[in-house]
C-alpha cells in the first residue's frame, strides 16, 4: 500500500507542474 502512497505523491506533483 505504502507504494500507492508514493504513487500518489508523485502523480500530485506531476499534476502541480502541468
Amino acid at each position: 500500500m505504502l507504494s500507492v502512497i508514493i504513487f500518489n505523491r508523485f502523480l500530485n506533483r506531476l499534476a502541480l507542474f502541468s
